[in-house]
């Protein structure tokens, strides 16, 4: 799929009934349809009402019953979504092969569709976009974690508050409490606690004085907790390892000996969620 807003609009002229008086062009793809949505860029796009009733439960041209609010095949829905927006939308509201989301590589391109997806209920398009949002912030997650990290809380969508997880996880609690809903407050803060916990016993480790070798891990561990507490399942990782067979000092062996199980043992987020919709569900 083209991501290229040319391809989505003719040069035929088809309406002057726009707020600008400028003519609008008629989608290349959707030209036969017998409703009749505009974008917020002046394209038509003529969609089948049959296709929208079984495939979406938001558009503003059918009510709850699916019964097309358009009285007259002559009348336009206005739509605030750019054409290039409304032209992957559509894709995924017909039976046919359904566009690639990895076509778009432009993050706000991609967070316009899945606003759309989800305020129009676009079924399939919500599910293609949640998995590729997934992909795109493992890959990109630092710069994006925080619109990601809200679109997910908003929409309710577990598996990518998971993959949102590490990165938001030096936000303190009351920052991010009200975007949660109740099902997903209480693991939130229990993820949140238990993080805090094995980042307070790294950077509490002590011993009789301070380690000699330059490349301590004991230093190493606390510098890399300052930079952020997400890396503390990197020293997860590295104790599940056992990467550090040979203590440097002394102070590193009593911790790990006496306080590193807090740290080994640290669920991630999706293991919490998933364990209390389990103990929910049994309710």
């Amino acid at each position: 799929m083209s991501t290229d807003s040319t391809d989505e609009q003719t040069n035929a002229p088809v309406s002057s009934d726009c707020t600008d008086g400028s003519e609008a062009s008629l989608s290349q793809h959707f030209k036969d349809g017998d409703i009749k949505f505009r974008s917020s860029d002046n394209v038509i796009f003529q969609i089948h009402q049959k296709y929208l009733e079984m495939s979406t439960g938001g558009f503003p041209s059918c009510d709850v019953n699916g019964s097309t609010a358009a009285t007259t095949q002559d009348e336009i829905v206005s739509l605030p979504e750019t054409s290039f927006v409304l032209d992957v939308l559509f894709r995924f509201v017909y039976p046919k092969l359904q566009p690639d989301l990895f076509d778009i590589e432009d993050f706000g391109q991609l967070m316009d569709v899945a606003r759309a997806a989800e305020k129009y209920i676009v079924y399939n398009a919500i599910s293609a976009c949640q998995l590729r949002l997934s992909l795109f912030c493992r890959d990109f997650s630092p710069k994006h974690a925080n619109e990601l990290f809200d679109f997910a809380a908003a929409h309710d969508h577990p598996a990518l508050l998971v993959t949102t997880s590490k990165s938001m996880i030096h936000k303190p609690l009351e920052e991010v409490a009200h975007k949660l809903t109740a099902d997903t407050y209480k693991p939130w803060s229990l993820y949140h606690s238990r993080v805090l916990l094995a980042c307070n016993s790294i950077l509490g480790a002590t011993g009789n004085g301070r380690c000699t070798n330059d490349t301590c891990q004991l230093e190493k561990n606390r510098q890399l907790i300052n930079q952020s507490p997400a890396n503390v399942f990197y020293i997860k990782s590295k104790l599940q390892a056992e990467y550090y067979t040979k203590p440097c000092c002394s102070s590193y062996s009593s911790w790990q000996n006496a306080k590193a199980a807090g740290v080994r043992n640290l669920p991630d987020f999706g293991t919490i969620l998933r364990a209390h919709r389990k103990q929910q569900s049994r309710r």
